[in-house]
């Protein structure tokens, strides 16, 4: 209880000090200038796909990439702003999952108007405020002040025809931490401490291509009357992680460095800009479930496989138990394949980091014929198996925080000794 209360008293003096934060500064953004525009991408097999996508907008030709650049926003920050500038041949929109546009995102009708619906034969063309095709402009704000952008992992995506826009590739991962290394707050109504804070993150985003309906799209012969006239139909058969197909540059490892050490918090963020559901997994492993579409769960929920629908993101931790491994991370709906080809598709690899051993002592006795081995693993407690090479296991010694053993009938004085660890470290020293 007198934990409870402490928390709910913290999270009063927070609101306290944001208000007059509020109060006496200056709203700060965060801007980003995009471009939507079309480009190719190259499929494991050779084939090339025409896509539509987001690129950061430096003026002249848009370069979009797939998926599109990552926008973040500061934890300060209380609003985002990007300006779009559509270089396609038909109106572009966008929305985020779960943020609220400001009032002057309004929808767009079939008959080109926008505003309140004058009668319910008209339908939605898009879902905000439109850039006009070849080059038009438009400006997209979320949150401010008193209602700030909220915490989470979002997807930012058209919000024009997005059966169609979406599926040729307009969509970006879009970021906001509650603070620097905690991805979410505290809930100060629940006793225990349910804040996300965490080391590293991994960002997977999921999507699907039907090549048929880009190439329809592509061609102009893509709705109706056309060769293709919707995406309800859509039979995918190249499968995507942050725009890649296994076995190509990029999936093995997703997550860059020298690997998770062990015990180390990594927050995977999985978004799916596609149309189909997939089950991201670590295979032979369990994440700790932290939040639903940048909403934190009140308890971390342990899944093997985490349901993505389309549209849907999901932030999952995984910490590592031991040093050294190579983990697979795959659609559990075995979405494997290249066309014709597999093994192939959603297949990804989690490096988790070897230790680092040190040996801190190393003494022959030729009196005693004895040998003594003294080492350290950068992994914290009797964890990892250390071993002498050709001499046997070293044992824990709490005391001292480290492995050590004198080894008896050593005969001859070794020159050198190598110490292996089972979290995947080695270490060799010169014997005195």
């Amino acid at each position: 209880m007198m934990q409870n209360t402490l928390k709910r008293a913290k999270g009063v003096v927070l609101a306290l000090v944001l208000l007059l934060a509020a109060a006496v500064g200056t709203a700060q953004a965060a801007t980003y200038d995009l471009c939507a525009g079309q480009g190719n991408l190259t499929m494991p097999d050779g084939q090339v796909v025409t896509m539509w996508g987001l690129g950061l907008d430096a003026g002249g030709q848009c370069v979009p990439t797939i998926p599109g650049p990552t926008l973040r926003v500061d934890p300060t920050d209380p609003v985002l702003i990007v300006n779009l500038r559509n270089t396609l041949n038909e109106p572009v929109s966008l929305h985020i999952l779960g943020q609220k546009l400001d009032a002057q995102a309004i929808p767009v009708w079939g008959d080109g108007r926008r505003g309140a619906r004058r009668n319910t034969a008209q339908r939605v063309r898009s879902f905000s405020n439109e850039a006009a095709p070849n080059g038009g402009i438009a400006t997209y704000t979320w949150g401010r002040p008193g209602r700030p952008f909220k915490p989470g992992t979002y997807l930012l995506q058209s919000g024009t025809n997005p059966a169609k826009q979406v599926q040729m590739g307009i969509s970006a991962p879009v970021i906001k931490d509650a603070d620097t290394g905690v991805a979410y707050a505290d809930n100060p109504n629940i006793p225990a401490d349910q804040s996300v804070p965490y080391t590293q993150e991994v960002i997977l985003v999921f999507q699907e291509i039907d090549p048929a309906i880009h190439a329809a799209v592509a061609a102009g012969t893509y709705g109706p009357g056309g060769t293709i006239t919707s995406s309800a139909n859509r039979e995918p058969s190249y499968f995507l992680i942050n725009g890649k197909s296994h076995p190509q540059a990029g999936l093995d490892p997703v997550n860059q460095g020298g690997g998770i050490p062990a015990g180390e918090r990594t927050l995977f963020r999985f978004i799916n800009a596609g149309g189909e559901t997939h089950v991201p997994q670590i295979l032979n492993s369990y994440m700790s479930l932290v939040a639903e579409d940048g909403i934190p769960l009140k308890y971390a929920q342990e899944r093997y496989g985490l349901e993505l629908n389309p549209g849907k993101t999901l932030d999952a931790v995984f910490q590592p138990t031991s040093d050294g491994g190579r983990f697979p991370l795959l659609d559990g709906r075995l979405n494997l394949t290249n066309g014709a080809a597999s093994p192939g598709g959603m297949i990804a690899f989690v490096n988790v980091a070897v230790d680092t051993v040190t040996i801190v002592q190393a003494t022959y006795n030729a009196a005693n014929d004895t040998l003594f081995v003294a080492a350290t693993s950068s992994t914290a407690g009797n964890v990892n198996t250390l071993t002498a090479e050709g001499f046997g296991k070293l044992y824990y010694n709490t005391t001292h925080n480290r492995y050590q053993r004198t080894f008896t009938n050593v005969l001859t004085k070794p020159a050198s000794v190598t110490v292996n660890s089972s979290g995947g470290g080695s270490a060799t020293v010169a014997v005195p």
